[in-house]
């Protein structure tokens, strides 16, 4: 209606909704969506954009890395389809902000090597359109990982090249165009910052909530371990992963091994972003994050270290990029990275194994096996008889993990096949092909458990939002957070035993 939305009052008694940045009010590519459609279908086709930028940025960078073009699709692939991203399209703020990370590093990568002062610019552009998406805890994780990598820039430059301070310079440069670029937005949400609960009251323990738990790096390579909410096989007794799994795809994750023997520049610091980047996320069940809380300015302002986890995606993608480039430039050696007959051998042992897992799903005899195998499992881990755990979910539990163990066996067993059938300098096209397939087949079918891809009603987005509404909207109170004390609206309106009344927003 051309006024500028500094303030809402459509939420509770009014709402700063200009100075509380994860409203995104100003991102360009959400702005240009919504106008161009209906409302109804504007933020699927934002999720939808979305998804293609983050494999355009991370095929861009890739390329920048100088990897082969399969690679980088690879890379590209494992990046915006992984289960990071299936997981964020509930979390639309911070999806928006991890979008433009490859896109940072390939700017300030490019500026390294060129010397020019336009890629700062261009870096810095990126940095305030990645801040205007609206999580400012995802620059701050981009900002010290982007810090390690313009070391690494100035410490290794390109061949013929000597070792100087410009990527540094560059990179302070970068900083302060962002801060003054983005200053419109930053200094509002820096005053309400001030005003809320996290940035006068939260502490150590609400900063390192949401920590990774060291059970669930399980689910880099089975994410379903632990059951499916969507065939009612979840067990109780496990706490869930906070807010997504960093599920890049099985092949991708075995590519990162042959990855570690390529020679290619920036292959070393990936790895060590990588393994650097998971260790902060356990947070609270960790010491590295707690440095960091304590020694970092304004990380004292956030919570969720498994945030951290967005790094480590972001450089096990471009492992499984280097994984791949190391495979295929081998076929022009003598020491081939793989041997087709250890590949073949590995992919028989594998097909074998999932035959028996598929068996047991359909055949008595062999379920009571995979039963009886797993029974050891559940009685000294589970302890089902301690927990009171209903035992037809155990058995909904059992069988799902056949599920996702065949999941697995299939595509190690596609992986080792194709190394086997197509290791060779004439078919590296081909294999590269196929695996680029079996790992985009993978994560497709991976998220069919993703409850965060579930359909949205259209009159979700019709409906002009209402407090008890909005807060009853799952059946339970959903997070909110009163400006001034914590304890405000227990103390003066007793609005705890308020909330647990359902009658009382009918």
């Amino acid at each position: 209606s051309g006024r500028v939305p500094l303030w809402s009052d459509d939420f509770f008694c009014g709402f700063p909704l200009f100075a509380e940045s994860q409203g995104a009010l100003y991102y360009p590519p959400t702005r240009l969506v919504y106008a161009i459609f209906p409302l109804v279908r504007a933020f699927s086709m934002d999720v939808v954009l979305h998804f293609l930028l983050a494999s355009w940025f991370m095929h861009f960078f890739a390329r920048t890395l100088r990897l082969p073009p399969a690679a980088s699709l690879l890379s590209a692939v494992a990046f915006a389809f992984s289960g990071m991203f299936m997981s964020l399209t509930i979390n639309f703020t911070i999806f928006r902000s991890v979008v433009w990370i490859p896109l940072i590093f390939m700017f300030a990568t490019m500026g390294a090597r060129r010397g020019s002062l336009f890629f700062p610019l261009l870096t810095s552009a990126a940095i305030v359109l990645q801040a205007m998406g609206g999580s400012l805890q995802v620059v701050g994780i981009t900002i010290i990982a982007l810090a390690i990598w313009v070391v690494y820039l100035m410490m290794s430059p390109d061949e013929g090249k000597q070792p100087s301070g410009l990527p540094l310079m560059q990179f302070i440069l970068t900083l302060m165009l962002s801060l003054g670029l983005y200053a419109f937005q930053l200094y509002p949400t820096w005053e309400l910052m001030q005003l809320a609960w996290r940035g006068t009251q939260g502490g150590y323990d609400v900063a390192a909530s949401f920590s990774f738990p060291p059970i669930h790096l399980i689910g880099a390579l089975f994410p379903t371990f632990f059951g499916s909410w969507a065939d009612g096989s979840r067990l109780p007794m496990i706490a869930d992963a906070p807010n997504f799994f960093p599920y890049i795809g099985i092949i991708p994750l075995l590519l990162i091994f042959p990855a570690l023997g390529s020679r290619r520049r920036g292959m070393a610091l990936m790895f060590l972003l990588f393994v650097l980047f998971v260790v902060l996320a356990l947070g609270k069940h960790g010491r590295l994050f707690e440095i960091v809380y304590h020694s970092v300015p304004f990380f004292d302002k956030f919570r969720a270290p498994d945030r951290f986890l967005f790094i480590a995606v972001f450089s096990g993608s471009i492992l499984a990029g280097y994984g791949l480039d190391k495979i295929l430039s081998s076929f022009d050696d003598e020491n081939r990275a793989v041997s087709a007959s250890g590949m073949g051998l590995i992919a028989l042992i594998t097909f074998l194994a999932a035959l028996f897992v598929a068996g047991a799903i359909y055949t008595p005899a062999l379920r009571s096996i995979w039963e009886g195998s797993t029974m050891p499992l559940i009685q000294s881990y589970l302890r089902p008889e301690r927990m009171g755990i209903d035992p037809i979910l155990i058995s909904k539990w059992q069988s799902h993990l056949l599920i996702v163990f065949l999941h697995a066996l299939l595509v190690v067993t596609g992986f080792h096949y194709a190394l086997a059938a197509m290791g060779k300098k004439e078919r590296a096209g081909a294999l590269a092909g196929m695996l680029v397939i079996i790992a985009a087949a993978d994560l497709f079918a991976m998220s069919f458990n993703v409850p965060a891809l579930k359909t949205t009603k259209p009159d979700f987005f019709t409906q002009p939002p209402r407090s008890a509404s909005v807060i009853m909207r799952d059946g339970e109170p959903n997070r909110f957070y009163a400006i001034g004390k914590t304890d405000f609206a227990q103390k003066k309106r007793n609005f705890q035993n308020l909330l647990q009344s359902r009658k009382t927003f009918r």
